[in-house]
């Protein structure tokens, strides 16, 4: 598990949501998400998911966390 999926794993446990609670506040499934977390995403993608986790846990992502 990278940086990244740690922290929102993390995340999402310490509210109590899932990490399809995150995909539907995306708009995207499930699936889709696991996906993108574990290759590389685009940078709008990267935005709608740090906007996202920001709005459902206030824990925002930085630069740092894509790497």
């Amino acid at each position: 598990m990278n940086r990244l999926q740690r922290k929102i794993k993390v995340s999402l446990l310490d509210a109590g949501l899932t990490q399809a609670n995150l995909a539907d506040k995306m708009g995207v499934s499930a699936s889709s998400l696991s996906v993108s977390l574990s290759t590389s995403m685009n940078m709008k993608r990267a935005l709608i998911l740090s906007d996202a986790l920001k709005e459902l846990t206030n824990v925002s992502l930085t630069l740092e966390d894509f790497r």
